[in-house]
Protein backbone atom coordinates (compact mmCIF):
# COMPACT_ATOMS: atom_id res chain seq x y z
CA UNK A 1 0.00 0.00 0.00
CA UNK A 2 1.12 3.39 -0.96
CA UNK A 3 1.98 5.86 1.78
CA UNK A 4 -1.01 8.18 0.56
CA UNK A 5 -3.38 5.21 0.49
CA UNK A 6 -2.52 4.10 4.03
CA UNK A 7 -2.77 7.57 5.15
CA UNK A 8 -6.11 8.01 4.04
CA UNK A 9 -7.06 4.46 4.71
CA UNK A 10 -6.23 5.07 8.28
CA UNK A 11 -7.88 8.60 8.59
CA UNK A 12 -10.82 7.29 7.20
CA UNK A 13 -11.14 3.79 8.94
CA UNK A 14 -10.65 5.06 12.42
CA UNK A 15 -13.71 8.11 12.76
CA UNK A 16 -16.03 5.42 10.74
CA UNK A 17 -15.25 2.48 13.26
CA UNK A 18 -15.69 4.65 16.00
CA UNK A 19 -19.18 5.66 14.81
CA UNK A 20 -20.44 2.11 13.60
CA UNK A 21 -19.33 1.02 17.61
CA UNK A 22 -21.31 4.06 18.86
CA UNK A 23 -23.87 2.81 16.60
CA UNK A 24 -23.74 -0.39 17.96
CA UNK A 25 -25.37 0.56 21.11
CA UNK A 26 -27.52 3.58 20.37
CA UNK A 27 -28.99 5.45 18.15
CA UNK A 28 -27.88 8.73 15.87
CA UNK A 29 -30.74 10.72 16.90
CA UNK A 30 -28.99 10.43 20.57
CA UNK A 31 -28.22 13.82 21.93
CA UNK A 32 -25.80 11.64 24.11
CA UNK A 33 -23.82 9.99 20.93
CA UNK A 34 -23.51 13.68 19.91
CA UNK A 35 -21.85 15.14 22.98
CA UNK A 36 -19.52 12.07 22.34
CA UNK A 37 -18.38 13.15 19.20
CA UNK A 38 -18.23 16.46 19.83
CA UNK A 39 -15.80 15.49 22.75
CA UNK A 40 -13.45 13.00 20.78
CA UNK A 41 -13.44 15.41 17.60
CA UNK A 42 -12.24 18.53 19.60
CA UNK A 43 -9.82 16.53 21.69
CA UNK A 44 -8.31 15.49 18.61
CA UNK A 45 -8.69 19.19 16.99
CA UNK A 46 -6.85 20.54 20.24
CA UNK A 47 -4.20 18.46 19.48
CA UNK A 48 -4.04 19.14 16.25
CA UNK A 49 -3.95 23.27 16.83
CA UNK A 50 -1.48 23.03 19.64
CA UNK A 51 0.73 21.09 18.21
CA UNK A 52 0.58 22.63 14.53
CA UNK A 53 0.71 26.05 16.15
CA UNK A 54 4.13 25.45 18.14
CA UNK A 55 5.83 23.42 15.53
CA UNK A 56 4.82 26.06 12.97
CA UNK A 57 6.26 28.81 15.37
CA UNK A 58 9.85 26.54 16.02
CA UNK A 59 9.96 26.38 11.79
CA UNK A 60 9.33 30.28 11.25
CA UNK A 61 11.51 31.33 14.51
CA UNK A 62 14.10 29.25 13.11
CA UNK A 63 13.74 30.72 9.36
CA UNK A 64 16.38 33.99 8.71
CA UNK A 65 13.42 35.49 7.62
CA UNK A 66 11.82 37.46 10.35
CA UNK A 67 9.08 39.20 8.48
CA UNK A 68 7.80 35.33 8.02
CA UNK A 69 7.20 35.29 11.43
CA UNK A 70 5.75 39.19 11.85
CA UNK A 71 3.30 37.84 9.06
CA UNK A 72 2.23 34.74 11.53
CA UNK A 73 1.15 36.61 14.61
CA UNK A 74 -0.32 39.56 12.02
CA UNK A 75 -2.32 36.17 10.69
CA UNK A 76 -3.04 35.01 14.32
CA UNK A 77 -4.10 38.22 15.76
CA UNK A 78 -6.50 38.88 12.69
CA UNK A 79 -8.37 35.46 13.38
CA UNK A 80 -8.80 36.31 16.80
CA UNK A 81 -10.26 40.02 16.29
CA UNK A 82 -12.40 38.52 13.23
CA UNK A 83 -13.93 35.94 16.18
CA UNK A 84 -14.31 38.54 18.72
CA UNK A 85 -16.22 40.85 16.18
CA UNK A 86 -18.91 37.62 16.25
CA UNK A 87 -18.74 37.08 19.69
CA UNK A 88 -19.29 40.98 20.93
CA UNK A 89 -22.22 40.90 17.93
CA UNK A 90 -23.88 37.51 20.12
CA UNK A 91 -23.32 35.99 16.11
CA UNK A 92 -21.46 32.72 17.61
CA UNK A 93 -24.05 30.56 15.50
CA UNK A 94 -23.27 32.65 12.36
CA UNK A 95 -19.83 32.25 13.22
CA UNK A 96 -20.00 28.31 13.72
CA UNK A 97 -21.50 28.35 10.12
CA UNK A 98 -18.42 30.59 8.08
CA UNK A 99 -15.92 28.10 10.13
CA UNK A 100 -17.41 24.74 8.91
CA UNK A 101 -16.41 26.78 5.16
CA UNK A 102 -13.53 28.46 6.20
CA UNK A 103 -12.70 24.55 7.72
CA UNK A 104 -13.62 22.61 4.68
CA UNK A 105 -11.16 25.18 2.53
CA UNK A 106 -8.68 24.51 5.18
CA UNK A 107 -8.83 20.56 4.55
CA UNK A 108 -8.79 20.68 0.97
CA UNK A 109 -6.00 22.62 0.21
CA UNK A 110 -3.83 20.60 2.56
CA UNK A 111 -5.19 17.34 0.75
CA UNK A 112 -3.66 19.24 -2.23
CA UNK A 113 -0.08 19.73 -0.06
CA UNK A 114 -0.35 15.90 0.90
CA UNK A 115 -0.38 14.51 -2.65
CA UNK A 116 2.46 16.85 -3.96
CA UNK A 117 4.43 15.33 -0.79
CA UNK A 118 3.14 11.65 -1.23
CA UNK A 119 3.12 11.32 -5.10
CA UNK A 120 4.78 14.19 -6.15
CA UNK A 121 1.59 16.03 -8.23
CA UNK A 122 -1.66 17.08 -7.28
CA UNK A 123 -4.81 17.88 -8.94
CA UNK A 124 -5.41 21.92 -10.48
CA UNK A 125 -6.09 23.62 -7.39
CA UNK A 126 -9.31 25.12 -9.17
CA UNK A 127 -10.37 21.23 -9.51
CA UNK A 128 -9.50 20.62 -6.23
CA UNK A 129 -11.51 23.80 -5.21
CA UNK A 130 -14.83 22.21 -6.45
CA UNK A 131 -14.51 19.83 -3.66
CA UNK A 132 -14.97 22.91 -1.15
CA UNK A 133 -18.38 23.70 -2.49
CA UNK A 134 -19.33 20.09 -3.05
CA UNK A 135 -18.86 19.14 0.85
CA UNK A 136 -20.24 22.55 2.18
CA UNK A 137 -23.63 21.36 0.43
CA UNK A 138 -23.83 18.40 2.68
CA UNK A 139 -23.12 20.52 5.45
CA UNK A 140 -25.92 23.46 4.28
CA UNK A 141 -28.34 20.86 4.15
CA UNK A 142 -27.55 19.38 7.38
CA UNK A 143 -27.92 22.90 9.21
CA UNK A 144 -31.52 21.90 10.01
CA UNK A 145 -30.93 18.89 11.87
CA UNK A 146 -31.44 19.46 15.95
CA UNK A 147 -27.86 18.27 16.48
CA UNK A 148 -26.40 21.88 14.85
CA UNK A 149 -27.64 23.22 17.89
CA UNK A 150 -25.44 23.79 20.18
CA UNK A 151 -23.74 25.92 23.04
CA UNK A 152 -20.74 26.92 23.54
CA UNK A 153 -20.84 24.19 26.69
CA UNK A 154 -21.78 21.45 24.00
CA UNK A 155 -25.08 20.89 25.22
CA UNK A 156 -27.36 20.35 22.47
CA UNK A 157 -31.23 22.02 23.20
CA UNK A 158 -32.33 19.38 20.51
CA UNK A 159 -35.56 20.49 19.47
CA UNK A 160 -38.02 18.82 17.28
CA UNK A 161 -37.64 19.87 13.29
CA UNK A 162 -40.07 22.15 13.29
CA UNK A 163 -38.60 24.21 15.74
CA UNK A 164 -34.79 23.65 14.47
CA UNK A 165 -36.11 25.04 10.98
CA UNK A 166 -37.33 27.93 13.22
CA UNK A 167 -34.34 28.21 15.61
CA UNK A 168 -31.89 28.04 12.07
CA UNK A 169 -33.92 31.25 10.76
CA UNK A 170 -32.94 33.25 13.70
CA UNK A 171 -29.13 32.25 12.23
CA UNK A 172 -29.32 32.55 8.54
CA UNK A 173 -32.61 32.93 6.56
CA UNK A 174 -34.38 30.14 4.39
CA UNK A 175 -33.79 32.30 1.36
CA UNK A 176 -29.88 33.25 1.98
CA UNK A 177 -29.42 29.24 3.14
CA UNK A 178 -31.14 28.59 -0.52
CA UNK A 179 -28.86 30.51 -1.85
CA UNK A 180 -25.84 29.51 -0.86
CA UNK A 181 -26.87 26.06 -2.07
CA UNK A 182 -27.37 26.97 -5.38
CA UNK A 183 -24.21 29.04 -5.57
CA UNK A 184 -22.30 25.60 -4.04
CA UNK A 185 -23.91 23.23 -6.44
CA UNK A 186 -23.60 25.66 -9.16
CA UNK A 187 -19.89 26.17 -8.29
CA UNK A 188 -18.89 22.55 -8.22
CA UNK A 189 -20.26 22.03 -11.53
CA UNK A 190 -18.64 24.17 -13.45
CA UNK A 191 -15.32 24.14 -11.67
CA UNK A 192 -15.13 20.64 -11.76
CA UNK A 193 -17.25 18.69 -14.10
CA UNK A 194 -18.26 21.87 -16.65
CA UNK A 195 -14.54 22.56 -17.03
CA UNK A 196 -13.47 18.98 -17.60
CA UNK A 197 -16.16 19.02 -20.05
CA UNK A 198 -14.73 22.19 -21.61
CA UNK A 199 -11.18 20.07 -21.96
CA UNK A 200 -12.17 17.71 -23.68
CA UNK A 201 -12.34 14.62 -21.06
CA UNK A 202 -16.40 13.78 -22.13
CA UNK A 203 -16.12 10.47 -20.19
CA UNK A 204 -14.65 12.22 -16.71
CA UNK A 205 -16.52 15.28 -16.73
CA UNK A 206 -19.70 13.11 -17.83
CA UNK A 207 -19.05 10.48 -14.47
CA UNK A 208 -18.36 13.32 -12.50
CA UNK A 209 -21.53 15.13 -12.88
CA UNK A 210 -23.46 12.13 -12.52
CA UNK A 211 -22.13 11.21 -9.54
CA UNK A 212 -22.35 14.64 -8.01
CA UNK A 213 -25.78 15.12 -9.21
CA UNK A 214 -27.02 11.66 -7.99
CA UNK A 215 -25.42 12.07 -4.83
CA UNK A 216 -26.83 15.74 -3.89
CA UNK A 217 -30.40 14.86 -5.14
CA UNK A 218 -30.51 11.95 -2.09
CA UNK A 219 -29.57 14.48 -0.01
CA UNK A 220 -32.11 16.73 -0.96
CA UNK A 221 -34.44 14.43 -0.71
CA UNK A 222 -34.01 12.83 1.95
CA UNK A 223 -34.79 14.44 5.71
CA UNK A 224 -31.57 16.21 6.90
CA UNK A 225 -28.45 14.55 8.18
CA UNK A 226 -27.21 14.55 11.00
CA UNK A 227 -25.28 17.77 11.44
CA UNK A 228 -22.73 16.13 14.22
CA UNK A 229 -22.10 13.04 12.40
CA UNK A 230 -20.59 14.74 9.13
CA UNK A 231 -18.79 17.13 11.43
CA UNK A 232 -17.31 14.49 13.30
CA UNK A 233 -16.31 12.46 10.89
CA UNK A 234 -14.81 15.60 8.33
CA UNK A 235 -13.14 16.70 11.26
CA UNK A 236 -11.39 13.58 12.86
CA UNK A 237 -10.75 12.71 9.29
CA UNK A 238 -8.36 15.78 8.93
CA UNK A 239 -6.71 15.74 12.30
CA UNK A 240 -6.09 11.93 11.71
CA UNK A 241 -4.58 12.45 8.17
CA UNK A 242 -2.32 15.37 9.31
CA UNK A 243 -1.13 13.63 12.15
CA UNK A 244 -0.51 10.73 10.17
CA UNK A 245 0.83 12.86 7.79
CA UNK A 246 3.75 13.97 9.36
CA UNK A 247 4.86 10.85 11.25
CA UNK A 248 4.75 9.43 7.62
CA UNK A 249 7.55 12.25 7.09
CA UNK A 250 9.28 12.19 9.46
CA UNK A 251 9.67 8.04 9.54
CA UNK A 252 11.51 8.86 5.66
CA UNK A 253 13.32 12.36 6.59
CA UNK A 254 14.12 12.77 10.94
CA UNK A 255 13.25 9.05 11.98
CA UNK A 256 15.05 10.61 15.17
CA UNK A 257 12.07 13.11 16.14
CA UNK A 258 9.67 10.38 15.48
CA UNK A 259 9.77 9.58 19.51
CA UNK A 260 9.54 13.25 20.73
CA UNK A 261 6.60 13.72 17.71
CA UNK A 262 4.67 10.74 19.33
CA UNK A 263 5.08 11.99 23.10
CA UNK A 264 4.21 15.53 22.32
CA UNK A 265 0.65 14.12 21.41
CA UNK A 266 0.55 12.14 24.97
CA UNK A 267 1.38 15.06 26.41
CA UNK A 268 -0.95 17.44 24.44
CA UNK A 269 -3.84 14.55 24.26
CA UNK A 270 -3.70 13.38 28.18
CA UNK A 271 -5.18 16.11 29.69
CA UNK A 272 -8.01 16.22 27.76
CA UNK A 273 -8.45 12.60 28.01
CA UNK A 274 -8.16 12.37 31.70
CA UNK A 275 -10.76 14.99 32.21
CA UNK A 276 -13.08 13.39 30.09
CA UNK A 277 -12.71 9.89 31.86
CA UNK A 278 -13.50 11.36 35.10
CA UNK A 279 -16.17 13.50 34.30
CA UNK A 280 -18.33 10.34 35.08
CA UNK A 281 -17.39 10.52 38.47
CA UNK A 282 -19.37 13.67 38.90
CA UNK A 283 -17.26 15.89 40.84
CA UNK A 284 -17.90 19.37 40.73
CA UNK A 285 -14.00 20.42 40.12
CA UNK A 286 -14.11 17.77 37.48
CA UNK A 287 -16.89 19.42 35.59
CA UNK A 288 -15.31 22.46 35.56
CA UNK A 289 -12.38 21.56 34.47
CA UNK A 290 -13.49 19.89 32.23
CA UNK A 291 -16.12 22.62 31.28
CA UNK A 292 -13.47 24.91 30.70
CA UNK A 293 -10.85 22.60 28.44
CA UNK A 294 -14.10 21.69 26.14
CA UNK A 295 -15.37 25.11 25.81
CA UNK A 296 -17.34 25.72 22.26
CA UNK A 297 -15.85 29.44 21.89
CA UNK A 298 -12.28 28.62 22.89
CA UNK A 299 -12.89 25.49 20.04
CA UNK A 300 -13.80 28.13 17.66
CA UNK A 301 -10.74 30.75 18.31
CA UNK A 302 -8.31 27.99 17.83
CA UNK A 303 -9.70 26.55 14.55
CA UNK A 304 -9.63 29.83 13.31
CA UNK A 305 -6.65 31.20 13.95
CA UNK A 306 -4.83 27.48 12.72
CA UNK A 307 -6.95 28.02 9.93
CA UNK A 308 -5.63 31.37 9.15
CA UNK A 309 -1.88 30.85 9.98
CA UNK A 310 -1.88 27.48 7.93
CA UNK A 311 -1.84 29.77 5.10
CA UNK A 312 1.92 30.54 5.18
CA UNK A 313 2.58 27.04 4.37
CA UNK A 314 0.21 27.26 0.81
CA UNK A 315 2.04 27.71 -2.35
CA UNK A 316 -0.42 30.51 -3.64
CA UNK A 317 -0.20 32.56 -0.15
CA UNK A 318 3.77 32.92 -0.72
CA UNK A 319 3.63 34.39 -3.75
CA UNK A 320 0.86 36.50 -2.50
CA UNK A 321 3.29 37.82 0.61
CA UNK A 322 6.44 37.77 -1.68
CA UNK A 323 6.55 41.49 -2.69
CA UNK A 324 6.61 42.02 1.48
CA UNK A 325 9.03 38.98 3.06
Amino acid sequence: MSPYALNKTVSVSVPVLFLLVCLWWTDSNNPALWWLLLIVAHTLGYTHFILGYIYQYKSLKRNPNKNLLAIFFILTFSAVLFVLLFILSNQLALLAVIAIGYFITHGVLNEVTQMKEFMGYAPRLLDMLSLVFYLLTFFLLSLTHPSFLFGPDLVFSNPNPEQATWLLGLVISPLTLNVLLGVCVAAFFWLLPGRLLMRGNYLAGSLTALVGASTLAVFFWLPPVSYIVLYFIALSYHFISWGVFIWQKYRVIAPERVRGYILAHVYVLLPFVIASAFLFQANESVNIVHAALFNGIIFIVMTMIHNTTSFLNEDWFKKLIQPYV
